[in-house]
């Protein structure tokens, strides 16, 4: 199991003799770090045989849409989470409420960081389609 830290989430790349496993996938903009630190490891992106995605937030979804896309990666999440990962229903933080709390140097920073992100933009996501 390998923790890997990224700009501002965190995801983790189970492996053993069958193959590997990424749990989450960081924000939309930090796809290429997901994809530099499962290659640091020797493996091939594209021989993923899961994701799993551990709740429906923006900061662990991000990727799920392209594995899904481009490698046919199945993505895995919990029937309570379903929608959320859709992008049916969106139970995060607002820009508001960010915004009033801007002032403290570390909310301002990490606002900072998830507009760089693009965590705020429309992705499509990876279980559309899915009927639970």
């Amino acid at each position: 199991m390998f923790f890997v830290e990224g700009p501002a989430s965190n995801w983790l790349i189970v492996r053993d003799a069958s193959g590997f496993l990424l749990i989450d996938g960081g924000y939309p903009a930090d796809r290429d770090v997901v994809l530099e630190s499962i290659r640091e490891l020797g493996l091939d992106p594209a021989d993923a045989k899961a994701m799993l995605i551990t709740h429906g937030h923006v900061d662990h979804t991000g990727s799920a849409a392209y594995f899904s896309r481009t490698f046919g990666t199945p993505v895995l999440c919990s029937p309570e989470e379903l929608a959320h990962v859709q992008g049916k229903e969106k139970h995060q933080v607002t820009f508001g409420q960010v915004l009033v709390r801007a002032w403290r140097p570390r909310v301002f920073q990490w606002m900072l960081h998830v507009i760089k992100a693009k965590a705020l933009g429309r992705t499509s996501h990876a279980c559309r389609g899915l009927d639970g």
